[in-house]
């Protein structure tokens, strides 16, 4: 038990503690270069896709923000509703009447059955002629600038992805906003470093000409697209200065149904990206090891960690074994949001959360249907 409790305790605190600290030193030892950002003379035709399916409550928010948006070059924006049976096209349509802007930019496309997100994607930038693509949640509002910010990175070759800075709702828990700042301090350092490790969905932007098709059951589709892009020798970039804001809180049986499906599309990419984790690749192998390969199985090392230390523990003081789980239930199922303890909460739901969809994809195919919580926060 002494050694299967070290060996989780072990991996956990190299991918959350010392790889972060890693990265942090290696950024300012060797950063990785890049070109100044500078404005383009000519900037790239465009076309920004923003999939939705059952997004009545959202639409119109989002409607209003996509004609508020700024671009200069050829900028085509494509709302497309992926069988919605709630009345998100009637409320699309209301909103569009309003708008006194050009419309010629934003078009819709209606899919009658629901086809499911990859599918949609998968359509849409195919049939595109763009040479930048971007991808965008409805639930998600962009700085009017945002466009233009994200266009100057591609003025960079050898950049193929460029991803936003997402920013929780302002009604999100303690917890949630803890870690999500973690997570985003981590994704600045990765980009500081070489390349981001994966996309927020809410928004993010790819070199069209790197792009290939994702397969059907792709379930983590923001970071398998990307990731797929970075595996060509391209970068991906984390642009601080593009803000992201989400208009949905998050409640806490949606975020655990998330948790569910990033823990099966976290096995499933590992599957999908073996080839990221060639030593050839240095940088990219490094990261995509340390920051995704091991947090696929760091719910497991959590579980393993605390059922083996519990049993060692039990060997020689089962009183004290018995105060552990007693304490373990009381952060689990206790009212509130008491701060560290609602992190804890966080942490330890989460953590079950995403064990169980990893085990749920091993044992059986989880497919690609639409997923009742946002994909900008992928972690």
């Amino acid at each position: 038990m002494a050694t299967v409790f070290f060996v989780s305790i072990g991996l956990l605190v190299y991918h959350f503690v010392l790889y972060p600290t890693i990265l942090w030193i290696l950024t300012r030892i060797k950063p990785s270069t890049r070109r100044e950002m500078d404005r383009p003379v000519v900037f790239p035709a465009m076309e920004l896709i923003v999939p939705a399916h059952n997004e009545q409550e959202v639409i119109a928010d989002k409607v209003r923000n996509l004609f508020a948006l700024e671009y200069p070059g050829d900028l085509t924006v494509t709302i497309a509703l992926d069988g919605c049976s709630d009345r998100t096209e009637q409320v699309l349509t209301a909103v569009m009447s309003e708008q006194k802007a050009d419309h010629k930019r934003v078009s819709v496309a209606v899919y009658r059955q629901n086809i499911g997100k990859v599918a949609v994607i998968n359509e849409l930038i195919g049939k595109s002629t763009a040479e930048i693509i971007a991808l965008s949640d409805t639930s998600s509002l962009l700085d009017a600038d945002a466009l233009i910010s994200a266009a100057c990175y591609f003025g960079d070759k050898r950049i193929g992805v460029v991803c936003g800075s997402y920013h929780l709702s302002a009604g999100s828990s303690f917890a949630e906003r803890a870690y999500w700042r973690y997570q985003t301090n981590v994704k600045r350092l990765e980009s500081a470093f070489g390349s981001v490790m994966g996309a927020h969905g809410a928004f993010y932007l790819v070199r069209r000409s790197l792009w290939t098709k994702l397969a059907s059951d792709t379930i983590n589709d923001d970071f398998v697209l990307p990731m797929k892009i970075v595996a060509t020798g391209a970068q991906a970039v984390y642009a601080s200065e593009i803000r992201i804001e989400e208009l949905e809180v998050s409640r806490s049986v949606q975020d655990i149904r998330r948790r569910i499906r990033l823990g099966a599309g976290n096995i499933q990419q590992l599957v999908m990206l073996a080839g990221l984790a060639d030593p050839r690749r240095g940088r990219t192998a490094f990261m995509f090891i340390s920051g995704k390969a091991i947090r696929s199985i760091a719910p497991y090392a959590f579980i393993a960690a605390f059922a083996s230390g519990l049993i060692w523990i039990a060997a020689g003081n089962p009183m004290l074994a018995t105060g552990i789980v007693v304490a373990c239930g009381f952060v689990l199922l206790a009212p509130g949001s008491w701060g560290l303890l609602s992190l804890a909460r966080y942490v330890a739901l989460s953590t079950m959360a995403s064990a169980f969809g990893g085990l749920l994809y091993l044992v059986g195919p989880s497919g690609a249907a639409w997923n009742i919580s946002r994909s900008g926060k992928q972690s």
